[in-house]
């Protein structure tokens, strides 16, 4: 038997009859559940139902009985837990958290005072109050030392129950402001290392724009002198494939280290999905078997990096603690698909027309039937309360529906189920071998680049003198200053670093333009600063671009810079 009835409960659909040993019967018509007191304080806290535990400590058997009465009595809907002595007590303030204790000043074998000492001084009960139970006896040292030793409030014996009960809500009160000012507590400490990583992720994500500008840039120059049919030239591509995702990767951390509204870009799901996937095959058991079809030419969706990442991570954790238990298999697949009004019938969130679809299959032992048809169902998890909430699916599932996208789950009886996760597709120009060798935006003005690394600033001379441009490059900001202000009219364009010593590109675009108000500037940011697009703008700049760029992208940026000050020029000569 469970133990003695202390109280019922009204939960609904379902009827809870509480056991005097702590545990407790949900019912709902014929069905009966015994559940343990630690699950069930867990349950009752998620759900925010109050439900008070009390622990009483009292080595008086009658007295313990009365106690117990009188807090049932006054606080009907309470769990109260009792203990004979002090070592019970303290072993049950351990497993069984109460939310509040009342506890005697003499507990036979040891005092109140140094079982109050023990409570506070462990780090799982320290901030569980502690009522202390004084004798009428009890002098004003005795009421001294149970504040020193930690008790939130005192109670005399006998005990008026009026008081109990003022006593007992007014700590329960000073308990919850607690609990929450240490929620607070912990959020702001979280916010401070969410600040701090966010800020090394910008500063390592800088860094690291630079060392793709350079292998991106030379990669290119060395295609440009390669010869097709040689095997150096197919080298050099896999490397120039390769800079081109660290770029995109780059730009997940630079998101995420912003902590902004996330920005919605053409992106390719497929190079974030092989990321995430490398990190999950090297740590899934290998009990699992995983198989890919991943179709790298897959078409873009218009999407934010660093939410798609965490979907995809949040997806594949769940479906690696699914699979954890009894191994099974794991097939994963991205393809271009065409959405049809049949599929838009089963999920009234996708619409008919073009999009990426990602598939992911799971078989196995360690996913249980029951559950095979509501994976993706908010709460539904296949985890333990103490490896997750379930909340992983809802996450997804919100961030696909934020993207215009919608999800549709498939089962059947030989114990797999199929999730179908669809972006819609956007148009998005392919690069032929026809394009690539379509001829980049030349010129033949004169153009300063300032850029306080060597290989950079050679780099963008190379770069541009192959594009016909007249070329001159500095490495420090005042040098750079000082040459413009020797032959103001002496240059069609300027561009230069964000990020420099002694003198910043926004610093040394200002002083620019206060020498010759229209000369146009181009500002690159490695993005671990706090430039913005609107601040440059507001100083006068022409044009802000993030690193690395490759050799077509900035070809095109400064053929547009240079002939719109051209049209500026010519109206300006038609005003006079």
């Amino acid at each position: 038997m469970p133990g003695l009835v202390i109280s019922h409960l009204d939960l609904g659909t379902w009827k809870a009859i509480v056991h005097e040993n702590g545990s407790v019967e949900l019912i709902a018509e014929c069905t009966v559940i015994l559940i343990r007191p630690s699950t069930l304080n867990s349950y009752f806290r998620k759900k925010r139902i109050i439900m008070p535990k009390i622990l009483v400590i009292y080595y008086e058997q009658d007295q313990l009985i009365a106690i117990s009465a009188s807090l049932r009595k006054l606080i009907p809907d309470s769990l109260v837990v009792t203990a004979n002595s002090g070592t019970e007590g303290l072993k049950k303030a351990k497993i069984d958290f109460p939310d509040i204790i009342l506890l005697p000043t003499e507990i036979g074998e040891t005092s109140g005072f140094e079982v109050c000492e023990t409570l506070k001084s462990g780090e799982a009960t320290k901030y569980i109050p502690v009522i202390m139970l004084m004798k009428s006896t009890s002098g004003p040292e005795s009421r001294v030392r149970a504040l020193q030793c930690g008790a939130s409030a005192l109670l005399p014996m006998p005990i008026y129950e009026p008081e109990l009960l003022a006593q007992f809500n007014a700590v329960l009160r000073i308990k919850k402001a607690e609990e929450e000012n240490r929620e607070l507590e912990t959020m702001l400490q979280q916010a401070r290392k969410m600040e701090a990583i966010g800020t090394l992720a910008g500063g390592i994500a800088h860094d690291f724009n630079n060392i793709l500008t350079i292998i991106i840039g030379y990669t290119e120059l060395a295609l440009a002198d390669a010869s097709r049919e040689t095997r150096a030239y197919d080298n050099f591509q896999e490397v120039l494939r390769a800079g081109h995702r660290g770029r995109d990767l780059v730009k997940q951390l630079l998101t995420f280290s912003r902590q902004r509204e996330h920005e919605r870009n053409p992106l390719q799901i497929s190079i974030i999905l092989k990321e995430v996937l490398k990190m999950f095959g090297a740590s899934m058991p290998a009990s699992i078997e995983m198989s890919k079809n991943i179709q790298t030419g897959s078409g873009k969706v218009l999407g934010d990096p660093s939410q798609i990442h965490q979907m995809l991570m949040d997806l594949f954790t769940n479906t690696a603690h699914a699979l954890s238990d009894g191994g099974g298999g794991l097939e994963v697949s991205l393809s271009d698909v065409d959405i049809d009004a049949g599929v838009t019938a089963q999920n009234p969130d996708l619409k008919p027309g073009p999009h990426v679809r990602l598939r992911v299959s799971v078989s196995g032992r360690g996913i249980s039937p029951s559950i095979m048809g509501r994976i993706f169902d908010p709460y539904i998890t296949t985890k333990g309360e103490v490896d997750g909430t379930g909340m992983g699916p809802v996450v997804v599932r919100g961030t696909v529906k934020s993207h215009g996208g919608g999800i549709i789950v498939h089962s059947d009886p030989g114990n797999k189920a199929t999730l179908d996760i669809f972006f819609p597709r956007i148009r998005s120009e392919v690069t032929s071998e026809k394009e690539l060798a379509t001829p980049l935006a030349r010129g033949k003005e004169r153009v300063l680049i300032i850029d306080d690394e060597q290989a950079l600033a050679s780099l963008g001379k190379q770069m541009l003198e192959r594009l016909g441009y007249q070329v001159i490059s500095e490495t420090s900001s005042m040098e750079a200053l000082e040459a413009f202000r020797a032959q103001p009219d002496g240059f069609d364009l300027v561009i230069t670093d964000a990020i420099m010593p002694s003198m910043t590109g926004l610093e040394l675009a200002e002083k620019l333009l206060t020498v010759r108000p229209d000369i146009p500037i181009i500002l690159c940011s490695g993005g671990g600063e706090t430039v913005t697009k609107e601040k440059a703008r507001a100083l006068g700049i022409r044009k802000f671009v993030m690193k690395p760029i490759v050799i077509a992208e900035i070809a095109e940026i400064i053929r547009k810079v240079l002939d719109e000050q051209n049209d500026r020029g010519a109206d300006d000569n038609s005003g006079e």
